[in-house]
């Protein structure tokens, strides 16, 4: 019976069972089933070209675009790449009989090293949506570094150690390696005279640069969202994070500083502001640490899901909205000894999570979801807060479960960023 559908019926559009496969996908899926074969790809090569223009946003060749259309793909040409992985897994399912078509060049050899060498790594996929690792698809190469091991275009977050050094960073592996790409580690690639794509090296720290400035948070689960995000569970592992925001000074121990603060007296304890989501992870990455996810930030920002803020659940406490130096809102503390400060207040700060429909939430137009593939969620104020705007009239609308997202590109006077590290490295068993 399926062969008889294979031979005689056409195939059922991929968007007729998922409306969220993207259309481009959805005609080069189609045109390598055509039963016409004169219709179909004459080469696994032409099939190749045609995902690969896909991926990078280009328009594709199995079907003519208008201008508009090649215009609008032109504006589009810089987002995220999708996770070849999630291709690959809905190509497999509407190929079934055809998987063989999906092509070699899909997958490159990645050249991965460390300093020091000798580092054990799990490579964890990210989710084409959230940005975050899939935890059950983690990479062990058995190997140690350097080595080398085939991946699938797409993002990952490689984590390493040695002995009691580690660290824990996204890297990126493009469809066309033939060139380096990106100002920052996290997609810098170059091509080796072996073939493979060499990945930025990855340093081991055995603490980060500002251990004395972070606080251990014990991880656990909680109820994430409220009722405008849909509320699901989250689990968060033990981290630690920083009392407060990474400021001007420590900012400029391991970058440059952008021009809004180049040859100024800027105040001790102001924080950085002006950086965008690629610049943030490139700093907390040579500092030995990382961004935080949406699901940590919101776990120390209402206490584990406890209260309305980090001070409790006063809302009076919000308003007027305080700019200034690192610890300007003395209500915004978190209980303790070691309390944490400003993650409700001062500058909005940057997550590693891209804004992504939580689960149970209805779904959205394919508009916003593509808008969304280049935007991350910033929290510890709004999208006005990171602009400098101080209304009191707005700002208590975004309660601390409420979120915000920024293109990954733009920076702002008041969005910035502080700095977590896992309290073990991530998805390796126990010794």
């Amino acid at each position: 019976m399926l062969l008889q559908q294979v031979l005689n019926d056409d195939p059922v559009p991929l968007r007729k069972h998922d409306k969220n496969v993207p259309k481009d996908l959805q005609t080069i899926c189609l045109k390598a089933m055509e039963k016409d074969p004169d219709k179909r790809y004459q080469t696994a090569a032409e099939m190749a070209e045609d995902l690969n223009r896909y991926l990078e946003g280009y328009p594709i060749l199995a079907r003519p675009m208008s201008l508009a259309g090649r215009t609008w793909r032109w504006i589009k040409r810089n987002r995220l790449l999708t996770a070849a992985a999630s291709t690959i897994s809905i190509l497999s399912v509407a190929l079934t009989f055809a998987y063989f078509l999906i092509p070699k060049e899909l997958r490159h050899t990645v050249s991965i090293d460390t300093l020091p060498t000798g580092a054990e790594l799990a490579i964890a996929p990210l989710d084409s949506k959230s940005r975050e690792p899939i935890a059950d698809e983690v990479i062990f190469p058995g190997e140690k570094t350097p080595l080398q091991v085939d991946l699938v275009p797409g993002e990952y977050l490689i984590v390493a150690r040695k002995g009691t050094a580690f660290h824990e960073v996204t890297r990126r592996v493009p469809v066309d390696g033939s060139k380096a790409i990106g100002q920052f580690p996290q997609t810098r690639v170059q091509r080796h005279g072996d073939g493979s794509l060499g990945l930025e090296k990855i340093r081991l720290f055995e603490a980060p640069s500002l251990a004395d400035s972070m606080v251990r948070v014990d991880g656990g689960t909680f109820v994430m969202g409220d009722t405008g995000p849909h509320p699901h569970e989250r689990t968060v592992s033990n981290f630690d994070i920083m009392q407060d925001e990474i400021t001007v000074q420590q900012f400029a121990t391991v970058r440059p500083l952008v021009e809004e603060y180049q040859e100024k007296d800027i105040p001790a304890g102001t924080p950085m502001g002006w950086v965008s989501w690629g610049l943030a992870a490139d700093c907390a990455e040579r500092l030995g640490c990382r961004l935080p996810t949406e699901a940590e930030f919101e776990f120390v920002a209402t206490n584990a899901g406890t209260t309305d803020f980090p001070w409790g659940d006063d809302s009076s406490l919000v308003v007027p909205w305080k700019f200034g130096p690192v610890r300007i809102a003395a209500h915004d503390t978190t209980p303790g000894t070691r309390p944490i400060y400003g993650l409700y207040s001062n500058h909005a700060e940057w997550t590693s999570t891209a804004m992504h429909v939580y689960p149970g939430s209805p779904p959205l137009p394919d508009e916003i979801l593509t808008q969304w593939e280049q935007q991350r969620v910033i929290r510890s104020g709004s999208f006005d807060v990171a602009q400098g705007n101080q209304d009191a009239e707005t700002i208590p609308e975004y309660a601390r479960k409420l979120r915000a997202t920024i293109h990954n590109a733009e920076r702002h006077p008041h969005l910035g960023f502080r700095c977590v590290r896992s309290a073990k490295p991530r998805f390796f068993p126990r010794p």
